[in-house]
C-alpha cells in the first residue's frame, strides 16, 4: 500500500503523454496500456523523487490474426532489446518528460509492427487471391505502405491511368505521436476517409478488411456521379 501511494505521488507530479493516461495503479506497480500498441508496468524503487522509474515488462498489443497464425511477432530477445532501449530513456539524467520519451520508443516500435503485419499482409493477398487487382507501390519499413488498387480498371479510365487508386497507411508526419493515418489516391471527402478509416481501429488488424471498406466508399462515389 505504500509503495502504491509512492508511485501515486509520481505520478500527479510527472508528465503523462496524454495517449498514455490509461492506467491502473497496484501490487506497487503502474501499468500503461495504450489501446492497439502497447502495455507496460512500471515501478519506483524508493520514495526518493530523483529515482527514475523502472520498466518491469512490455507487452506489444499487434497482432496478426490474418496470417500470423497466432505467433508473437516478436521474439523474446528482440523484446529485452526494447525494453532495455526503453529503460535507458528513463534513466536520462537530461531527459525533460521520461514517460513521453519510453512512449515515443514503444510507440515507434507498435507502428512498425503494423506496417510490417499490413505488409504481410497484402504480399499473401497478391500471392493467393488477388494479384491481378493490388500491388504493393512502396513500403518504407516503420514509415508507410502504399497500395494500389483497381488496377484492372486503370487503362479503361483516362482520368485515373497514370496513377490509378492507391491507399497509403503511414505515420502522420505532422504529428508522429497520433495513430497510423491514411492518406488516399485521388482523395476522398472527409465523411468518405472517415468511413474508409473505421476498419484500421479495430482490433483486427486486417488490410483486407481495409481494402473493403475503401472499395466501398468509391463504388458509392461512383454511383453518385453516374
Amino acid at each position: 500500500m505504500r509503495l502504491n501511494q509512492v508511485i501515486e505521488n509520481r505520478l500527479v507530479t510527472s508528465n503523462i503523454p496524454m495517449q498514455m493516461r490509461n492506467l491502473v495503479v497496484a501490487d506497487g506497480t503502474v501499468t500503461f496500456t495504450v489501446k492497439l500498441e502497447f502495455s507496460c508496468r512500471l515501478t519506483v524503487l524508493g520514495d526518493n523523487a530523483n529515482l527514475p522509474w523502472t520498466l518491469l515488462n512490455v507487452d506489444m498489443l499487434v497482432e496478426d490474426r490474418e496470417t500470423g497464425q497466432g505467433k508473437a511477432l516478436m521474439h523474446s530477445l528482440q523484446t529485452g532489446y526494447v525494453v532495455g532501449l526503453a529503460q535507458s530513456r528513463l534513466n536520462d539524467p537530461a531527459a525533460s518528460n521520461p514517460l513521453e520519451d519510453m512512449y515515443n520508443v514503444l510507440h515507434s516500435l507498435a507502428q512498425l509492427l503494423q506496417l510490417e503485419v499490413l505488409n504481410n499482409q497484402v504480399m499473401r493477398l497478391c500471392q493467393d487471391r488477388l494479384g491481378m487487382y493490388i500491388r504493393v507501390e512502396e513500403y518504407i519499413l516503420g514509415k508507410a505502405l502504399t497500395i494500389s488498387y483497381w488496377r484492372e480498371l486503370a487503362n479503361t479510365d483516362p482520368i485515373h491511368q497514370d496513377v490509378g487508386w492507391r491507399l497509403s497507411i503511414q505515420v502522420d508526419p505532422h504529428d508522429t505521436k497520433r495513430p497510423l493515418m491514411l492518406a488516399h489516391s485521388p482523395t476522398l471527402t472527409l465523411k468518405e476517409a472517415q468511413l474508409a478509416e473505421r476498419s484500421m481501429r479495430t482490433e483486427r488488424l486486417s488490410v483486407e478488411s481495409l481494402l473493403v471498406h475503401t472499395i466501398y466508399v468509391r463504388t458509392r462515389a461512383r454511383l453518385t456521379d453516374l
